[in-house]
């Protein structure tokens, strides 16, 4: 997925990138309502893309409609517009504002309130509601707020987060665990008004933080961790929508190095995630205060940058893991340390929760050089295969800052009960046979392998 360019000749770069499904303006409105979707700019795109083999969903007016924090159906306050008398009369109304546009071969859905506040879920599942009253099936992005150690994400959460606000409005510090409550309460109020209708679960997965900023990667890792047992509970999709982009170093995100990002897409596949999306920041998305494009895919102009080539090959990588890991859904985790890490990222892994419930299958794990190692495990339940993704976790920012480089990591596996294994690892795919169960990998910064053993 990407932000949907404005000419044929970026719709063939995106096709070329890998990229199946586009996002078409999110800067402004699908087309002018008046004279409708026919001979419209966006069915120009859509014809493009649909000779790419391509889908796209659209940015309309049903963003500001699923945005409202109350909700939709109020008899008293029904204008046709904004309230509504009956879910009918707003599935009414959504028709009209999707009439011709969902019947181009290349519709795919439409985009809903983006990192919305608990209080929005109700409007989101209503128009998610009559949006599948108009195209049954048809997606609705609806990106969540990623899982963030501050009072400006807790608030978005859920009720509870006010408790920590006194009488004088300051608001009180409160713990890692207490956060990952309101988390939980907040994916909670998504399921109930939302997800168990759509059936999955996707966030926004920002820039890796600075190296000085505390739980450095704890928001990706146990962000990651939480909502793939979220959906392995109640059987959701899991997606992650990567953020290309750089922020000022006060905010906390920082350039997007190639591994960094290598390093997140290898973190999703790890967790299961089966929907791999990325805002390119095109065509001028925010340009006044995103002024770096060298670390976007694109830039301003639509002409690819260096991340555009790093990521066609992130996405070649990907299709061949997809092969395999398409059935396999998570199950559990553990991490594998050996040296002194460094400080943030021992801080991370501190309060990571380390699970490993890997039983007999896989009986130890040892790594070679100084960093961490993550194994996941994976499970095709329908045909009882175990999988096991193998990530060198350790921190890039080494790499890309610091003074020395990171270790490439050598993990060996020990099964028991298996003699052979299936790897996938860098675009392509292997038969190996076990040596008293034992399988190396050798695994470069930020990258991973799955491994079916059998």
């Amino acid at each position: 997925m990407a932000i949907a360019p404005w000419d044929e000749n970026a719709t063939e770069l995106y096709a070329n990138a890998g990229f199946n499904v586009l996002f078409i303006n999110w800067g402004a409105t699908m087309y002018n309502p008046t004279y409708g979707f026919e001979g419209s700019l966006v069915e120009k795109i859509m014809d493009w893309a649909w000779e790419r083999n391509i889908k796209c969903f659209i940015y309309g007016p049903l963003y500001t409609l699923s945005a409202t924090h109350e909700s939709l159906i109020n008899p008293q306050k029904a204008d046709g517009v904004n309230f509504f008398a009956s879910q009918a009369a707003l599935n009414a109304y959504v028709a009209t504002k999707l009439k011709g546009v969902v019947d181009h071969p290349a519709f795919y859905g439409v985009s809903l309130v983006d990192e919305a506040y608990y209080t929005q879920f109700e409007a989101m599942g209503q128009v998610y509601q009559a949006v599948q009253s108009v195209k049954e099936g048809a997606f609705c992005n609806m990106n969540l707020n990623p899982m963030s150690y501050s009072w400006q994400a807790m608030e978005r959460y859920c009720e509870t987060s006010y408790k920590w606000v006194n009488e004088d409005g300051k608001k009180e510090n409160f713990s890692a665990a207490e956060m990952e409550a309101c988390y939980v309460e907040y994916l909670d109020t998504y399921y109930d008004k939302v997800g168990k209708y759509c059936g999955y679960i996707q966030y926004d997965s920002y820039p890796m933080l600075y190296y000085t900023t505390s739980n450095f990667l704890y928001p990706h890792i146990r962000n990651a961790q939480i909502v793939a047992e979220y959906c392995t509970k109640y059987g959701m999709r899991f997606g992650h929508v990567y953020q290309t982009y750089k922020d000022a170093a006060s905010t906390g995100r920082r350039a997007l190095d190639k591994n960094d990002i290598k390093w997140q897409v290898n973190l999703g596949l790890a967790f299961g995630v089966k929907d791999h999306s990325y805002y390119t920041y095109y065509p001028v998305l925010n340009s006044s205060d995103r002024p770096d494009e060298d670390y976007t895919i694109v830039d301003r102009n639509g002409d690819p940058n260096d991340m555009y080539y790093w990521v066609q090959g992130l996405n070649e990588d990907m299709a061949v893991f997809a092969k395999a890991m398409a059935h396999f859904e998570y199950r559990d985790m553990q991490y594998y340390t050996k040296g002194n890490v460094d400080s943030s990222m021992q801080e991370a892994l501190n309060i990571v929760e380390n699970v490993g419930k890997f039983d007999e299958r896989l009986t130890n794990v040892a790594i070679s050089a100084k960093g961490v190692a993550l194994v996941t495990e994976l499970c095709d339940t329908e045909n009882g295969w175990f999988g096991y993704f193998v990530m060198n976790a350790t921190n890039p920012y080494n790499g890309l800052f610091g003074t020395t480089t990171v270790a490439t990591q050598t993990v060996t596996l020990t099964f028991n009960g298996y003699s052979k294994a299936q790897i996938y690892q860098d675009g392509a795919v292997k038969t190996v046979t076990l040596t008293n169960g034992q399988l190396s990998l050798t695994l470069a910064e930020a990258t991973g392998a799955f491994v079916i053993p059998y």
